[in-house]
């Protein structure tokens, strides 16, 4: 979750006021903030997410709901569309860090497709 946050914030470092930790008096991308139990804890739950997303990819009538309840969530958090983009980015960045080489073009388009669907679902209508 940190190594994908650090990707979040390489790629938008204007990012940080929408989080909870990035809120706080003197926040700034350092490694202080990466060091943080509130970042972590919110990396944690970011890859929980796309861990279950990816378990779930088989039962799409019980992830469809999740995601969607999720998406919902944050447009109150200040979340655009956009945002969605750039945490796919981090993302394939995280991925790409962890593979090293095995980070194939073969696992790059499945993690596009499974992201892909992540994001459709999450934007859903919320922005119309």
């Amino acid at each position: 979750g940190v190594i994908l946050f650090k990707h979040v914030f390489r790629i938008a470092p204007q990012a940080l006021p929408l989080f909870s930790f990035g809120k706080v008096e003197g926040a700034a991308i350092n490694d202080a903030l990466f060091e943080s139990a509130a970042l972590n804890a919110h990396g944690k739950n970011v890859v929980a997410t796309v861990a279950t997303a990816v378990g779930m990819q088989s039962k799409l009538d019980e992830l469809v709901p999740i995601l969607t309840k999720l998406g919902k969530r944050h447009v109150g958090y200040g979340v655009l569309p956009a945002h969605y983009d750039v945490v796919g980015e981090a993302l394939l960045a995280t991925i790409s860090d962890a593979l090293g080489d095995g980070f194939t073009s073969e696992i790059k388009e499945a993690w596009t497709a499974v992201y892909g669907i992540v994001q459709k679902t999450m934007i859903g209508d919320n922005y119309n």
